[in-house]
């Protein structure tokens, strides 16, 4: 179990469900902030990636 798991299920273990709630919320935060920039096709940036590749589009 990844140290991480195991942290999730010890906090849950002692939390009462306000405070779990809240745990899982800062959690989910932690996470999108970790996770690279534009991972998804069509994410953050994705539609201007011909003008940053020097490219043009006509209109």
């Amino acid at each position: 179990m990844a140290l991480r798991e195991q942290t999730d299920k010890e906090m849950a273990s002692v939390l009462d469900e306000t405070q779990r709630v809240k745990y899982e919320e800062m959690r989910r935060e932690e996470w999108q902030q970790s996770r690279p920039r534009g991972w998804q096709g069509g994410g953050e940036g994705g539609g201007d990636s011909d003008r940053r590749a020097g490219g043009f589009r006509n209109p």
